[in-house]
């Protein structure tokens, strides 16, 4: 997946709960369905949760979504509008969530057990950093 430039839309300042409630839904779903072998449904909860998670990061510290549908253009608002240092490192993250999404929509090859181990560990990462960004979330998962 690749970067896209992308316009910008505000949001309402709850927007983020909401986003993160669906990021969280999806992720214990991901979680169910490595539990089931299901590769398909691990790698979809993924991405969708990956997709919920930037939006959340997005609406919280920027109060702003992606107004287009590729998902690229979420990880290129989490570069210009995110601060922290290690940025770069989650959105290379959330980049390759995104292509193993897009590896197994296209079927260009099935996914390994490795490579689906790796898109849920990802999301987890990407959850995890996500979480503490948003000091006043003290949700369990």
């Amino acid at each position: 997946m690749r970067l896209r430039r992308s316009v910008q839309k505000p949001v309402s300042p709850l927007e983020w709960r909401h986003a993160f409630k669906r990021a969280t839904d999806h992720y214990h779903s991901a979680t169910d369905a490595i539990r089931q072998k299901d590769h398909r449904g691990v790698t979809t909860f993924s991405f969708h949760a990956a997709v919920s998670l930037a939006e959340t990061l997005l609406a919280r510290i920027a109060g702003i979504a992606a107004s287009g549908d590729s998902p690229g253009e979420l990880a290129y608002l989490l570069l210009r509008h995110t601060s922290q240092p290690e940025k770069w490192f989650y959105t290379e993250t959330l980049l390759k969530i995104l292509d193993y999404r897009h590896q197994i929509q296209t079927e260009q090859r099935p996914m390994t057990e490795e490579e689906v181990q790796d898109c849920f560990q990802k999301t987890g990462l990407f959850l995890q950093w996500v979480k503490s960004q948003l000091p006043e979330m003290h949700i369990q998962i």
